[in-house]
């Protein structure tokens, strides 16, 4: 198969070019300062463009980092934020540059029907309501970013690493939020929405969902790799550590999210997994530290909201959730956006199907557009300000169920492949993983607007790209004979 002209550059070739752009960039320079980054981004384009491995790693560096340095630090002007964007349409070119020199259509994929259902729906919604082209494509880039990353993620071709890589990647950078967060307490006189690493401010809903994420990816390694007792408890330890970031940041809903996925990670058979003692015993562990916490935490940090949440669990609903009809029309925070939302589709069959269109819940962050329900800020109340809210108003009912249909198809599909053996070693931990995280990213969408938000989104469609990619039968029967094996060790041992 005949190459591409981008990857039949070689090594001197790049040399050179670094050379050239070099002398052209202190040319410039002399000129003026500005000037002289205009080589060097031509530079970095060209590196990522020939070698995408790059660009994939410095898309997810810029996620976890870019909003921290911009707005937290302000070592970064806040355009800076923008550059997560350049590095994705980079990779769309060197995506496209690969199809078009192989002479070759897309992969296909499980989500395209969902997908295309989707484009559909925003298009029809948008002409029926008369929304400006602009909106229209900014809701679209809103949305649809995560799920272009996954079809370049499918399309291009990787070395055996790299993808492996990436992951042992996000681990890291999930790590470093720890001591960050501890600095960020002692600076802040305890947790809330300032604590929240390398992710901004008030990103505890981010915070919570990528560092449950990496703990499932953790986990899956632990489980599957249990022959190498000390790589499992590695693992186990380094998952257990990431419950200080939810616990610093005040996550409340990390606390009833995190259950879920973990029950869907430990467990293939819900009732025999309850039948095993053992189950029994972590549960009465888990229990009695999590008690035990509730008790000391009022001494390390009383003001926290985290405490007085756990000491009083009911104020989830009555002082966090309240009921539309309990807050004189403006809704208070999740329960009563959602209420609202439901009112102002269910007034039209047309709304309510369809919604109002792409980019109209809240003003966009893409040339500050501004959809027409903006109109209700000034009455003080916040549309869009969860995922199911958001979804509901911009695409309706057939658009919310369209998107999860998406997720459903590819957790199928990995699914699939898992039970029938397609994945050995890392990448059947990290398939092992998947259902776990797909319950955050399904139940995240009460929490925060995570299928839109860069680190939520772009972690689980990444995910979800690399285990299509990397699920192959194994050449003998030897692995499936082992498995076989081993289930059956387990169920006796049971």
């Amino acid at each position: 198969m005949k190459a591409s002209a981008i990857s039949r550059v070689s090594a001197p070739q790049i040399l050179l070019a670094g050379i050239l752009f070099s002398v052209l960039m202190g040319a410039l320079v002399v000129v003026n300062p500005v000037l002289g980054l205009a080589p060097l981004a031509l530079w970095g384009a060209f590196i990522i463009i020939r070698f995408p491995a790059i660009g994939l790693y410095a898309l997810f560096i810029g996620v976890f980092s870019l909003d921290w340095l911009s707005r937290v630090l302000q070592i970064l002007p806040s355009a800076s934020r923008y550059l997560t964007d350049v590095i994705l349409a980079l990779l769309l070119v060197a995506a496209v540059g690969r199809l078009l020199g192989a002479k070759r259509l897309p992969r296909r994929t499980p989500i395209d029907a969902p997908v295309l259902a989707l484009m559909l729906i925003g298009v029809f919604s948008a002409m029926v309501n008369g929304n400006p082209l602009l909106l229209t494509l900014a809701g679209f880039r809103t949305l649809f970013k995560p799920l272009l990353l996954f079809y370049i993620v499918v399309n291009l071709t990787w070395a055996p690493r790299t993808l492996r890589y990436l992951i042992y990647l996000l681990v890291a950078l999930e790590l470093v939020q720890i001591p960050i967060m501890l600095v960020q307490v002692s600076l802040y006189g305890g947790g809330g929405d300032l604590v929240t690493g390398t992710f901004g401010y008030y990103a505890t809903g981010i915070v919570t969902i990528v560092t449950l994420t990496i703990m499932a990816l953790l986990y899956g390694q632990a489980l599957t790799q249990a022959e190498n007792r000390w790589r499992a408890v590695l693992y186990g330890l380094l998952g257990a550590s990431l419950f200080i970031p939810v616990i610093l940041s005040e996550a409340k809903a990390g606390f009833l999210i995190a259950p879920f996925m973990l029950l869907a990670l430990f467990s293939d058979s819900l009732i025999r997994y309850l039948a095993r003692v053992r189950t029994w015993l972590i549960l009465l562990l888990f229990a009695a530290v999590f008690f035990a916490g509730v008790q000391v935490m009022p001494a390390i940090n009383p003001r926290s909201q985290l405490v007085q949440f756990l000491q009083s669990p009911t104020r989830i609903i009555t002082d966090y959730d309240r009921p539309l009809d309990q807050t004189n029309g403006i809704p208070a925070s999740r329960l009563g956006d959602l209420q609202f939302a439901w009112q102002l589709v269910t007034a039209s069959p047309l709304n309510l199907v369809f919604g109002f269109g792409p980019a109209q819940s809240v003003e966009t962050t893409f040339l500050g557009v501004t959809g027409e329900l903006r109109q209700t800020h000034d009455l003080g109340i916040f549309l869009g300000f969860h995922q199911l809210s958001r979804t509901l108003l911009e695409w309706g009912v057939a658009g919310l169920f369209a998107y999860l249909f998406a997720i459903w198809a590819v957790y199928r599909a990995i699914r699939s492949r898992f039970k029938r053996g397609a994945y050995v070693g890392f990448w059947r931990g990290v398939a092992w993983s998947f259902g776990g995280v797909t319950i955050l990213y399904v139940l995240g969408t009460y929490y925060l607007p995570i299928w839109e938000t860069e680190a939520t989104a772009y972690l689980f469609w990444t995910l979800a790209a690399s285990l299509l990619i990397n699920s192959k039968l194994p050449q003998t029967n030897t692995y499936l004979v082992n498995e076989s094996k081993r289930a059956v060790g387990a169920s006796v041992g049971a």
